[in-house]
């Protein structure tokens, strides 16, 4: 419980940090206007088993580095890594043991944080390997995309391969991030009063390489200013 009401307090933090460090997509608020609908048939997200995403087949990077014990912040992630060590176990019970699976099937109610969510959807992105899929597979899950925003820079290090030079974000109504997720459900009254009152949205923010690979996933509670 501890944990929780500590993340909740960080959440909120993050959330206030990430409209600084993101003025443009700060402006943006739901309903948007209008939202952009991706689909892509539902064959897409049937992937099977051993094509799946790993920590071994693909390590899960932060901010374009690979996280792992070398890295300041290991201590932080490690855990979230252990309990999601590849896609299989980001998905429904049911869905785990089935030689083809449907990403489409992911277990929120595991989500107990934000790098939970930030390391299952990173495994869930290189499991399809297209953006496009990932965006259809973001508002399959109740996302709305920014207005189709995708902002890009024309600064790259050749040395850094996976550096981050393009960015999309999708941004889900606070109401259903919070029933979709297990975050909340244990949080004492104030608490939970304090995170309604506050909570104006949940969003995803995915920083792509040149080649449009997931090179870093940022999930946030943003506040109101």
């Amino acid at each position: 419980m501890k944990r929780r009401l500590g993340w909740l307090a960080a959440g909120l933090v993050v959330g206030l940090a990430a409209d600084m460090l993101h003025p443009a997509l700060a402006q943006t608020d739901l309903p948007l206007k209008p939202p952009e609908i991706v689909s892509a048939d539902a064959s897409a997200f049937l992937i099977p088993r051993e094509q799946l995403s790993s920590q071994e087949s693909d390590p899960y990077l932060f901010m374009g580095n690979v996280m792992d014990p070398s890295q300041p912040r290991w201590s932080e992630f490690e855990p979230n890594i252990t309990r999601f060590p590849d896609t299989s176990s980001c998905l429904m019970p049911d869905e785990r043991g089935r030689d083809v699976q449907n990403l489409l099937n992911f277990d929120w109610k595991a989500m107990e944080g934000l790098q939970d969510i930030e390391v299952c959807v990173f495994r869930v992105a290189h499991s399809l390997d297209d953006v496009q899929l990932l965006r259809a597979w973001m508002t399959a899950q109740g996302y709305q995309i920014a207005d189709g925003r995708q902002f890009c820079s024309d600064m790259y290090d050749e040395s850094f391969p996976n550096q981050g030079v393009c960015s999309f974000e999708g941004i889900m109504a606070p109401d259903l991030f919070a029933e979709k997720t297990s975050i909340f459900e244990e949080m004492s009254l104030p608490w939970r009063l304090i995170y309604r009152k506050a909570a104006r949205r949940h969003g995803l923010q995915f920083g792509l390489s040149e080649t449009m690979q997931v090179v870093d996933v940022f999930a946030t509670v943003d506040t109101e200013s």
